[in-house]
């Protein structure tokens, strides 16, 4: 009986390493606000980093203008994200361990490599599933810890690509009809 519950409680616990959901916050990039939704995973315990990917973002008001390039935003969405991932993944922790011991919380951002575009009637949404994942991500990992005034990330590159990124190289015009969607396109990632 005993070798059963042993048995049992190692199912649980390599079963239970890592927590998935979704969730879906704002960011401010080109002086305009994104609605961002986002894939995540928790890792439980230390044997795993926590894992996040942005799956789509669109202008949460598509009457703002901005200066940026459709790769800047990205890249800038990208960026405010990799920063400090727990303000946004909250259900993952709710803290940084301290930089002056030995922890450190470590992610995993994963980018897309391509994406594309559709048109749902009121915005231009940038998205990456189902349509564009196959052609492959690019993989960055980060740790993070609290010094007392502010989180520090440490890159520990290098970023890692995998797939073909066979998909067009210049980011094509917006769609205009209701349910029009372009091909996929090459984004700005870190391995790029």
């Amino acid at each position: 009986m005993g070798g059963v519950i042993l048995l049992l409680a190692m199912f649980v616990m390599f079963n239970s390493e890592v927590r998935a959901a979704s969730t879906t916050f704002s960011v401010i990039s080109g002086g305009c606000e994104y609605t961002v939704v986002a894939d995540y995973e928790c890792s439980i315990t230390a044997l795993t980093s926590s894992t996040y990917m942005v799956t789509t973002y669109y202008l949460s008001d598509p009457s703002c203008t901005t200066t940026l390039s459709e790769d800047d935003i990205a890249n800038s969405i990208s960026n405010k994200i990799s920063d400090d991932p727990t303000r946004y993944f909250l259900a993952c922790n709710s803290y940084y361990p301290p930089c002056s011991g030995q922890d450190r919380d470590t992610w995993i951002q994963v980018e897309a490599r391509c994406m594309y575009k559709y048109y749902d009637g009121t915005n231009i949404v940038y998205e990456v599933h189902p349509k564009c994942y196959d052609e492959g991500v690019c993989t960055s990992k980060y740790e993070y810890c609290f010094n007392g005034q502010v989180v520090e990330k440490v890159f520990l590159g290098p970023s890692i690509e995998t797939g073909n990124g066979n998909c067009l190289s210049t980011i094509p015009p917006d769609p205009t009809a209701i349910g029009d969607e372009t091909a996929c396109f090459t984004v700005f990632t870190n391995c790029n």
